[in-house]
C-alpha cells in the first residue's frame, strides 16, 4: 500500500470517530530480537489510535495528514509497512506486539516510534503520544544505552521507581573527587538521562536507597567526600521531585543494610561508624550491633532489636512472611579491649511481629560482600563475595551460591557460578537469574578490585550457571536494575574505556538476559 494510500485511509478512520481530547501516553517494552517487541497505549477509551516506528526521529509535520494542523511528529514516516492501528479499549488501553524474527539484522539500531489518536475537534489528530526510542538487542548482548549520564560516578545507587524508571542518587568522582548530590532518571522509553533540579540535602556515598510503599525513595546513612560516615536521611519524591530531611539515626552507619518491610517501614541494621584505612582497628570498634527502623507515617525512628555481634558489608532481603533473612557479613568482637574481626557464616532473622532477632540456619562457608536476592517462588539466593582470615590476611574472592527454602528452614548448596566474584549484581529476570559485574580480587584497604567483565545466567533451581554474555566496558562497582519487566538489566558505574582515566566514561550499558 503506498503511503498517500495510508494516509488517506488515517485521516477517514478518525474522521468515522467520535472526537475528544486526552492525553496519549506511549509505553515501550521488550525489544528483545527472537521475542517480540511491545507498544502499550494509554488515552480516551474508544478513541482510534494509529503507532508509527521508523528508524529516523522526523521531524514529521501532522500537516500531511491535515493541512490545519501546525504540530509536528517526532519520528519518520520511512517504516509506512509497520504502522498499526486500532482502537483503545473501554479503559482507553491499546497494545501492539511486533514479533522480532531471530533473523532480523538491527541489533544496536536504534528504532522511535509515536502515537496519536483522532479525531479532534477542530483536526484529523486528537493527540500525539511521547515519543519512544531503544536500541535492539539479542539474547545475552549488551548495548550502550542511547543517552549518556551527566556525571561519572561509583558509590552511588539506583531505584527501581514505580513508573518503571529508575532513579540514580550521590556517589562519587573519581576525577574530582567529590561527593555527589545529583539525582539523575533514566527513562526507559528513551533511554536517556535527566538531571532532577532537586538535590540531595547531603553528598553521600556508599549509602542506602530504599523505595517505600507510597513510590518515595528513603536515603540513608553512607560517607561524605572525606570518608565521614554520616547519621543523616533523607526522603525523596520522585512525582513532585521535592525533598525533605528525615531525623538523624542514633548513630551514623555505612555497610548497613536498609530493608523494606510488609508494613512499609524500614529496618536498619549494623554498619559501621567510621571507615578509615588509616585507622583499620578504630573502624573495625566502630561496628555496628544495632538496628532501628524508620516509620515513613511518622517520619520517626524506633529502636530496634541488636544483632549479637557487630556486623557490616552483610546482606538482608524480605521473605514472603514478612521476616527479614540476614546473612553473612564481617563480625567483630572485642577480647582484652581489641576488636577481633571475621568473616562469617551466621544468619539471622529480624521478625517484625516480634520485634525480635532470631537465630537461623547458617550457611556452609563464610563471606562477606556478597549478593542475596529474593526469588519469585520464595526461596532466598545468595551467591559470590568473599571469605579469608584476618590473621593471616588471606583473603579469597568466592563463586560459590547457596539457595534457602523458608518452608523447610534449611539451606542448600547450589551450583558455584563459573567467575568468582564480589560486589556482585543477582538479578531475577524474565529468562532466570543472571549474575552480573562485580570483582574479581579483593584490595582489603579500598574494598576495590579488578571487575569481572562476564555475565552468567542460572537455570531454574540454580542447578548450573552457564556464560551469557559480556559486559562493553569492564566496571569495578556497579548497579545492576532490573528493567522493562525484567527483560532487560540497566547497569550503572563507570568504566575502563581505554583513556586511562583522562576521558570520563559516562556511559551507561542495557543487558538483554
Amino acid at each position: 500500500m503506498s503511503k498517500t494510500i495510508r494516509i488517506t485511509l488515517l485521516a477517514t478512520l478518525f474522521l468515522t470517530a467520535p472526537g475528544v481530547h486526552a492525553d496519549l501516553s506511549l509505553t515501550r517494552l521488550n525489544g528483545v530480537i527472537g521475542r517480540s517487541l511491545d507498544y502499550q497505549l494509554q488515552g480516551d477509551p474508544g478513541e482510534f489510535f494509529a503507532l508509527f516506528p521508523s528508524f529516523t526521529n522526523g521531524p514529521t509535520p501532522l500537516a500531511v495528514l491535515d493541512p490545519r494542523d501546525p504540530r509536528v511528529l517526532g519520528v519518520g514516516f520511512d517504516l509506512i509497512s509497520t504502522w498499526r492501528y486500532g482502537l483503545l479499549d473501554g479503559t482507553g488501553r491499546g497494545t501492539v506486539i511486533f514479533p522480532l524474527p531471530a533473523a532480523i539484522t538491527v541489533v544496536g539500531v536504534p528504532l522511535y516510534a509515536q502515537a496519536v489518536t483522532g479525531p479532534g475537534l477542530t483536526t484529523t489528530v486528537d493527540d500525539v503520544s511521547n515519543a519512544t526510542v531503544f536500541k535492539f538487542s539479542v539474547p545475552g548482548g549488551s548495548n550502550f544505552a542511547i543517552g549518556s549520564v551527566p556525571d561519572e560516578s561509583e558509590g552511588h545507587s539506583s531505584t527501581l521507581l514505580a513508573d518503571g524508571r529508575v532513579l540514580s542518587a550521590g556517589g562519587n568522582t573519581p576525577v574530582l573527587g567529590e561527593a555527589l548530590r545529583t539525582l539523575v532518571f533514566y527513562d526507559p522509553n528513551t533511554e536517556s538521562f535527566s538531571t532532577s533540579p532537586t538535590r540531595l540535602i547531603a553528598g553521600r556515598i556508599a549509602h542506602t536507597a530504599t523505595l517505600l510503599a507510597d513510590g518515595r525513595v528513603l536515603f540513608v546513612g553512607g560517607t561524605d567526600v572525606n570518608g565521614t560516615v554520616l547519621d543523616t536521611a533523607e526522603v525523596f519524591d520522585p512525582v513532585t521531585e521535592t525533598i525533605s530531611a528525615a531525623p538523624r539515626m542514633s548513630v551514623p552507619r555505612t555497610m548497613n543494610t536498609a530493608t523494606l518491610l510488609a508494613d512499609g517501614r524500614v529496618f536498619v541494621a549494623g554498619g559501621t561508624s567510621l571507615f578509615d584505612a588509616l585507622d583499620i582497628l578504630g573502624s573495625l570498634a566502630a561496628g555496628q550491633a544495632t538496628s532501628e527502623i524508620y516509620d515513613p507515617v511518622t517520619n520517626s525512628w524506633a529502636s530496634g532489636p541488636s544483632l549479637p555481634k557487630s556486623r557490616a558489608v552483610h546482606a538482608a532481603s524480605l521473605l514472603q512472611d514478612g521476616r527479614v533473612l540476614i546473612t553473612g557479613g564481617l563480625e567483630v568482637v572485642t577480647i582484652l579491649g581489641l576488636p577481633i574481626p571475621s568473616i562469617t557464616a551466621e544468619c539471622r532473622f529480624y521478625d517484625p511481629s516480634s520485634n525480635a532477632i532470631v537465630d537461623a540456619p547458617d550457611f556452609s562457608g563464610d563471606r562477606a560482600l556478597h549478593a542475596q536476592v529474593t526469588l519469585s517462588d520464595g526461596s532466598v539466593l545468595v551467591g559470590g563475595g568473599a571469605s579469608g582470615d584476618f590473621l593471616t590476611l588471606n583473603f579469597t574472592v568466592v563463586s560459590t551460591c547457596r539457595l534457602f527454602n523458608p518452608v523447610s528452614n534449611a539451606w542448600t548448596n547450589v551450583a558455584s557460578m563459573a567467575t568468582p566474584r564480589a560486589y556482585l549484581g543477582l538479578v531475577e529476570t524474565a529468562q532466570g537469574v543472571v549474575a552480573i559485574g562485580g570483582i574479581l580480587t579483593l584490595d582489603l584497604l579500598s574494598l576495590s578490585g579488578l571487575p569481572a567483565p562476564s555475565i552468567e545466567r542460572a537455570t531454574p533451581g540454580i542447578l548450573s550457571w552457564s556464560p551469557a554474555g559480556s559486559m562493553l566496558f569492564p566496571r569495578e562497582l556497579t548497579q545492576n536494575v532490573p528493567i522493562d519487566g525484567g527483560t532487560r538489566i540497566l547497569t550503572t558505574g563507570f568504566g575502563d574505556n581505554g583513556s586511562a582515566a583522562t576521558i570520563p566514561d559516562l556511559t551507561v550499558e542495557i543487558y538483554a538476559p
